[in-house]
C-alpha cells in the first residue's frame, strides 16, 4: 500500500513538473526566448531574471542584461552584463569593454575568432578613439554598423563615428555619419549635440545649419562661439549677443 501511494506521488509530480515548465531554470529560459522573439522585452526580462535566480548562468544574465538595455534600464543592464562576463560569457567581456575592462589586444584576440561581432567592433572603436587613433576608430565603428541590427549600439556608434571623422578633417563622412545618428535619436538634441552637430555643419560651409544649431545653446555657450567664429555672416555675429 505505501509503496502504490508512493508511486501515484511520483506520478503526481512528474505530471505537475510537465504542466508548470516555466517553474524550472530551463523552462522559464525558453519562455523568455519566445518572448524575446516576439520583442516582448519586459516579459522575456522577467523570465530571465527568474531564470537567473533559480539557476545563475552566463547565459540568463546576458539576456537580462540585453532586455534591460531594451527597456531603458541602463544601469541594471549593466549590472547584469557584470554578472554574465563574471559567469564566463564571452560576448558580455567585450561589451564590457565599453567600461573599461578589456585591453586593444584583448579585443582584437578576441575579433579573430568572432569577426561577426558588433560589440567587439564598436568596443575596439572605443578603444582606437581614447589612445587618439581616430583612423582605426573609424575603421571599427563603421565595420559595427554594417554587422549590427542593434538600436542601441547604432546610435551609440554613429555618434562616435561622426566625432572620429570631425577629429580626422573628413567632414562630410561626419556630416553623415552625424545625419544617421540623428536620424535613429528621433527626439530634440542636446546642449552636447548641437555644439557638435554646429561644428560639423559649419566645417563643411553650411553656416546657417550650423548657426541655427548653436542659436538653441545657452547664452553664455552662444556668446563663446560667436566670437571664435567671427562677423563671418550675421546669423554668427548674433550669437555673441546676450
Amino acid at each position: 500500500m505505501a509503496r502504490r501511494l508512493l508511486s501515484v506521488v511520483a506520478l503526481f509530480l512528474l505530471a505537475l513538473a510537465g504542466c508548470f515548465p516555466g517553474r524550472s531554470a530551463k523552462g522559464l529560459m525558453s519562455s523568455g526566448d519566445r518572448y524575446l522573439r516576439k520583442g516582448d522585452y519586459g516579459k522575456a526580462q522577467s523570465k530571465y531574471e527568474a531564470a537567473f535566480r533559480l539557476r545563475p548562468s552566463p547565459e540568463a544574465a546576458f539576456k537580462n542584461a540585453y532586455c534591460l538595455n531594451k527597456l531603458g534600464r541602463r544601469s541594471e543592464s549593466i549590472e547584469a552584463l557584470a554578472r554574465a562576463a563574471q559567469l564566463g560569457h564571452e560576448q558580455a567581456k567585450v561589451v564590457m569593454a565599453y567600461y573599461g575592462s578589456l585591453s586593444t589586444d584583448d579585443i582584437r584576440t578576441y575579433i579573430r575568432t568572432h569577426p561577426s561581432d558588433p560589440y567587439a567592433w564598436a568596443a575596439l572603436g572605443e578603444r582606437h578613439f581614447l589612445e587618439g587613433d581616430y583612423e582605426l576608430a573609424a575603421e571599427a565603428y563603421e565595420t559595427a554598423l554594417k554587422l549590427s541590427d542593434d538600436a542601441e549600439l547604432g546610435r551609440t556608434v554613429s555618434y562616435d563615428l561622426a566625432l572620429a571623422y570631425l577629429k580626422l578633417g573628413r567632414f562630410a563622412e561626419a556630416n553623415r555619419a552625424f545625419s544617421a545618428y540623428t536620424a535613429r535619436i528621433g527626439k530634440p538634441l542636446t546642449d552636447k549635440e548641437l555644439l557638435l552637430q554646429g561644428a560639423i555643419k559649419y566645417a563643411i560651409g553650411d553656416y546657417a545649419t550650423a548657426a541655427k544649431a548653436w542659436a538653441k545653446l545657452p547664452a553664455r555657450t552662444r556668446k563663446v562661439i560667436g566670437k571664435v567664429v567671427g562677423d563671418e555672416t550675421e546669423e554668427f555675429a548674433a550669437l555673441a549677443v546676450e
